[in-house]
């Protein structure tokens, strides 16, 4: 048994493998994440499969019922009596099966944390950090590409969450067609700017009854339990009280920095 403890965004969670060979591909894949284990920590047991649950390919599902807490998948069954605390997870020796249980299991966690992992480009830019999202291809990657001048925390699920009075977003492992991941920085949020593709480059303030729809369709999140459902709803409506909101609209050129800088008063 090979065991490790991985901290996203501040959060511990140690895993427990009995497949050296998986062990070995997920210590280099989360190096960078690598931390001490302690009692603070989430666990993650592992049981390995010999095969997938069930044929084809589905999206996570996220059940609550008599106290046990249920991630499933057709390579992945995950379950916590203890509110997701610790967990027996059976699933396929493989680090993208992992890597996807991951992140919905941090969907769950992050409902303590005043948190949520977002579809997004988070960058910071003159000590500050601002989070551009939007739909697939609404331009993550290329808002990402124009950073030149920013520190790129993620270019596709960072992690954001309220710590000491403020939000931060936190780069994370779980980066897209930009391909770093292996920034483990954070920054203070500044803003929040949803991407639309334009002939020109404007920014436009939203309204929080604008901005929520939109937001809760860039979170990750899986659970259909009313009460979960009703905790990202809080979170996310306290989050937009808090943090300005904008449509940006933009060409793909530096020259969207101007725009960004006037909305944000720089």
């Amino acid at each position: 048994m090979t065991e490790f403890a991985i901290e996203v965004g501040g959060l511990g969670t140690t895993v427990k493998v009995p497949d050296p060979h998986l062990a070995d591909m997920l210590l280099k894949r989360y190096a960078a994440f690598l931390t001490d284990p302690n009692s603070h920590h989430s666990v993650l047991d592992l049981t390995i499969l010999d095969k997938p649950i069930e044929e084809g390919i589905r999206l996570p599902t996220v059940t609550s019922k008599d106290s046990v807490l249920r991630i499933s998948r057709w390579d992945t069954l995950a379950e916590s009596i203890d509110n997701g605390r610790n967990w027996a997870v059976s699933l396929v020796s493989n680090e993208y099966t992992f890597d996807s249980f991951l992140r919905v299991f941090l969907t769950l966690r992050l409902l303590d944390e005043d948190g949520f992992l977002i579809h997004s480009s988070a960058q910071i830019r003159r000590d500050t950090a601002y989070i551009f999202t939007g739909k697939s291809e609404a331009g993550k990657t290329t808002i990402s590409d124009l950073g030149t001048e920013n520190l790129v925390l993620c270019d596709e699920l960072p992690m954001v969450r309220r710590v000491d009075g403020s939000y931060r977003v936190y780069g994370t492992p779980f980066w897209g067609k930009f391909t770093k991941g292996t920034i483990t920085d954070s920054g203070e949020v500044g803003a929040l700017f949803f991407l639309n593709k334009a002939p020109y480059n404007r920014a436009a303030p939203l309204s929080l009854r604008s901005a929520l729809p939109r937001l809760l369709q860039t979170t990750l999140f899986f659970s259909n339990h009313p009460a979960h459902i009703e905790r990202l709803m809080r979170i996310c409506v306290a989050f937009l009280e808090e943090i300005p909101s904008h449509d940006l609209y933009f060409r793909p050129e530096p020259e969207v920095w101007t725009a960004v800088d006037h909305a944000i008063g720089t």
